[in-house]
């Protein structure tokens, strides 16, 4: 609930949004948007405009599809006028009823010290009022009271009084004080049932000044001319066929008023329902019900002592229903079967219109409120709706003035139906009307995809190879993929997608969008579900050195359900299908190891048994580019671990150098070519089967 500001007043000017330019001679603009993307089953269109308009009308084309109208509801903040300001020396006071200026103030009628006074707009719980009538002690001079209990200021800022056991209305000027002496206008007779007598509780003037006074224990409602005075006789315009229930009867009505077309309304208590009677009526005019008149009762269509009543500029009826300790409001045209609304509450009852009980607001109190007795009317509030729409009611257990301030509202959106072009009428509170821009929605266009799979069941680590089937150019200009596995996107994009490290149970399907408006993402068709079977290890062994004919036995280490060896290449092996065959090689051989699982998953491994054979070198070679024993070098079927490889001329200049065993002297020095002859080579190494370290030297023929 918001936090209950503490004021005298009405906030009389309403929050606006900056104007625009009008348009179609209309002071307001309304402007048609998207809040999606303008694509059909994804789009809510929707209107801005200034302030909240009556009505929104949607079209489709030429054609009305919905219609949207303003409500009204009214906000759980109040605004209170309370009991004596905080730190006042001025004495408690007891609100009966009040009334608002035209200028905003809140004139509030209190009985306990028998006086009216003025808070001006804007004014907080803080503020002290001011005396404008009355506060002389209780009596019957002209700037006395004797248990007031209605008052009335008129748009000319003249004060009405209800003096009730002075049997008399007073009539107190602008600027008036509490030394200024009211005016008798009607009444002063003292109590009776002539047409000069009356009881008065309620009271109203319309704008002529003609004034209408609600005489409670007569049971009707009497009319005074402008100009009227003490000697005056009324004229009934409702009731005064005693008390009763029958259309032209009244029983102890309170509070009145008068709508914009001076039909009278009438709070007729003791039969819990409004009366309303046309301009002219008399005593014999039967009024129409208008809300209530379904015996006491808390339901929406019933009233229980409803005892004030009030027709907003829109005709809606507003009524203190004071047992019910709610306000109801009716629509205009209401009669009797019509269901109120509760718009808010008080005394802890409970309604839509406050969220909470007022009296737990901040500062609320006073002299603590009105005593039950029969006449004085305990906790029947009194009310007043500005031409803002904002409700004042009087809360006499709460010893305050509450405002309850009325918001508007409107539905501004409108989800498209069909494809196609809409616009929006919208029309103000004035009747003014302006068409909005129009917003195109496209149909929404579904392109198709399906995937294949190179294989669904594998075994671990062999790569998957995924491709789209279907073509996906209808309703795609630029389409763009996005594959998932689980679920989940991975990286790769395109019509293509390998994947090497899929388990068992994974899922792939692929994700298809474009650039194209209105073309939503596609999920592939069909989902491939991959099957992985685990694949056996294998370490086929160190590569190994042995002596010429010397054997060797193969012990790879291997794991999982193998049921096939395959050893390549079978030569020197005693049997390539054994794990463990014995290998003869004449030469350095790598063999290769392949086994097979039982489902049919292979894994290979490789090693190299190197044939050392003792150290021979050519004794002569022929650099003529034939590509035939054109360098001298260590033959490379004796593969050898050297230190230094070098040549010498016979005058000992080293010719060539070189660290590596598969490098070789070409026969040049400093691209040079050196001449025929005989040069001498040295080599240092290590026999690779004793690991020691050896040197031989020796001649070479170069041949030109």
């Amino acid at each position: 609930m918001k936090r209950l500001a503490l004021i005298a007043g009405v906030a009389a000017a309403m929050t606006t949004m900056t104007a625009t330019a009008a348009l179609a001679q209309c002071p307001f603009t309304a402007t048609l948007y998207s809040k999606t993307n303008t694509c059909f089953t994804t789009d809510t269109l929707a209107v801005t405009t200034r302030n909240i308009p009556a009505s929104i009308t949607w079209y489709q084309g030429k054609v009305a599809k919905e219609t949207a109208t303003s409500k009204t509801s009214f906000s759980d903040s109040l605004i209170l006028v309370t009991g004596s300001p905080p730190g006042s020396s001025a004495p408690d006071f007891e609100i009966f009823g009040m009334a608002i200026g035209p200028d905003g103030s809140v004139y509030v009628l209190d009985i306990l010290n028998s006086q009216v006074l003025r808070f001006p707009a804007g004014s907080v719980d803080a503020t002290s009022g001011i005396t404008v009538a009355g506060g002389n002690g209780k009596g019957a001079a002209a700037n006395q009271f004797n248990i007031p209990y209605g008052i009335f200021v008129d748009k000319g800022g003249n004060l009405y009084v209800s003096d009730s056991y002075n049997y008399r209305v007073q009539k107190f000027p602008p600027g008036s004080t509490g030394t200024t002496p009211g005016t008798t206008i009607a009444g002063g007779n003292g109590f009776g049932s002539a047409a000069n007598q009356f009881f008065s509780v309620g009271l109203t003037v319309d704008t002529a000044g003609t004034l209408y006074v609600a005489d409670t224990y007569n049971s009707r409602v009497l009319k005074f001319p402008p100009g009227s005075t003490g000697a005056t006789n009324g004229v009934t315009v409702a009731g005064g066929n005693g008390k009763g229930s029958a259309a032209n009867q009244l029983a102890n009505p309170t509070g009145i008023c008068l709508d914009r077309n001076g039909n009278l309304f009438v709070a007729d208590r003791g039969n819990n329902r409004i009366q309303e009677f046309p301009p002219g009526s008399t005593g014999t005019t039967n009024g129409l019900t208008v809300a209530g008149g379904n015996g006491p009762g808390a339901a929406a269509n019933q009233l229980n002592n409803p005892y004030d009543a009030f027709v907003d500029r829109q005709g809606n009826l507003y009524i203190s229903d004071a047992d019910n300790s709610r306000v109801q409001e009716f629509p205009p045209g209401s009669v009797t079967t019509t269901k109120g609304i509760t718009i808010a509450v008080w005394n802890g009852g409970t309604g839509t219109g406050n969220g909470g009980n007022p009296a737990q607001s901040v500062g609320g109190g006073g002299a603590g409120g009105i005593s039950g007795t029969s006449n004085q009317f305990a906790g029947s509030p009194s009310l007043y709706v500005d031409d803002s729409g904002d409700l004042f009611l009087s809360e006499n257990y709460q010893n305050r003035v509450a405002e309850w301030k009325q918001q508007a509202s409107i539905d501004t959106l409108y989800a498209a139906s069909v494809p196609g072009v809409y616009t929006a009428v919208v029309t103000g509170t004035d009747g003014c009307a302006v068409t909005t821009n129009a917003i195109t929605v496209r149909p929404v266009t579904k392109p198709a995809i399906q995937i294949n799979a190179s294989a669904t069941t594998i075994c671990s680590g062999t790569p998957v190879t995924f491709t789209t089937l279907s073509s996906p150019t209808a309703g795609t200009t630029v389409p763009r993929y996005q594959w998932q596995v689980n679920g989940q996107p991975i990286g790769q994009a395109g019509p293509v997608f390998t994947d090497d490290s899929l388990i068992s149970g994974d899922l792939v399907n692929c994700i298809l969008a474009g650039t194209q408006t209105c073309q939503n993402p596609v999920v592939s068709q069909n989902t491939i579900a991959i099957t992985v079977n685990p694949s056996p290890s294998v370490i086929a062994g160190d590569d190994t050195i042995i002596a010429p004919g010397k054997s060797v036995r193969l012990a790879p280490s291997v794991s999982g359900p193998v049921v096939s060896y395959q050893w390549t290449p079978a030569t020197g092996l005693d049997d390539p299908t054994l794990r463990n065959p014995v290998a003869t090689p004449i030469s350095a051989t790598t063999y290769q190891l392949q086994v097979t699982a039982d489902d049919g998953c292979a894994a290979s491994s490789k090693l190299t048994l190197l044939v050392y054979y003792t150290l021979r070198m050519p004794d002569a070679f022929t650099p003529n580019g034939d590509g035939k024993n054109d360098v001298f070098r260590i033959p490379p079927s004796t593969p050898q671990k050297i230190k230094r490889f070098s040549v010498y001329d016979r005058r000992g200049s080293r010719l060539f150098m070189t660290t590596d065993a598969g490098r070789g002297w070409d026969g040049s020095y400093n691209s040079r070519q050196e001449p025929a002859g005989t040069y001498v080579w040295e080599i240092e190494y290590e026999d690779m089967l004793s690991g020691r370290q050896m040197a031989e030297t020796g001649t070479v023929v170069l041949i030109r």
